[in-house]
């Protein structure tokens, strides 16, 4: 009979928030003042799934965990998580819904093909530039921000789904950023084992886990 006891990711992770406080106490960490390594309330999975049913999206189960099983948006990396309404309301529908065009090591000639007229044309309509800015943010939900232009997405369509992205502006030659880990709950996670160990995490996310070792 399997052990209804086995601790479970969102337990562990709910744990590692309350070291990481510790660890944290002085908020020294970027972003940590504004959400004090707190979560807001879970939102409810009925209220989850009716959104999906509208939308005919299907959630990444990580993420979705993440929201009524720990909280609905707060504490986590940079300045934390959007609660779900809020990631909603900061996703044009049209990118929602759109296929993902984005993959990991995507080169830059590809990149600045994608972007097309959005660097080559200083005359672009904005509803050219809007046209776009959706297609490269397609199939992906913005989750949070890192200050500035920097944005974190998270894929929520096609094969790549479940991968955390991290944005820039449009820059040619300088494609996003496809953290390492396979899903949401993993990534949050090494973010709160990073803190507890004292690593160095200014950039948490755009390197490899032991290389934020060695700079801790």
């Amino acid at each position: 009979m399997p052990n209804s006891n086995k601790e479970t990711q969102p337990d562990r992770i709910k744990s590692k928030l309350i070291q990481a406080k510790q660890k944290d106490a002085g908020f020294s960490v970027f972003g940590a003042s504004s959400h004090q390594y707190r979560v807001k309330e879970k939102l409810a999975a009925q209220e989850l799934a009716d959104w999906q049913t509208r939308h005919q999206i299907t959630l990444p189960e990580p993420y979705m965990q993440f929201l009524t099983e720990i909280g609905n948006g707060g504490a986590g990396p940079y300045y934390g998580i959007y609660s779900f309404g809020k990631a909603a309301s900061f996703t044009e529908p049209e990118a929602l819904h759109a296929k993902a065009v984005l993959h990991p090591g995507m080169a830059p000639e590809e990149w600045n093909g994608l972007l097309g007229p959005m660097i080559g044309d200083e005359d672009i309509s904005d509803e050219e530039y809007d046209k776009v800015r959706n297609k490269v943010l397609g199939g992906m939900l913005c989750i949070g921000t890192q200050g500035c232009e920097y944005e974190m997405y998270l894929v929520v369509k096609g094969e790549h789904k479940g991968r955390v992205v991290y944005t820039s502006d449009f820059h040619p030659d300088h494609p996003f950023f496809f953290v390492y880990e396979e899903s949401f709950l993993d990534w949050y996670e090494r973010w709160l084992d990073e803190i507890i160990l004292g690593h160095n995490i200014v950039w948490f996310g755009s390197t490899r886990p032991e290389e934020d070792c060695n700079r801790g």
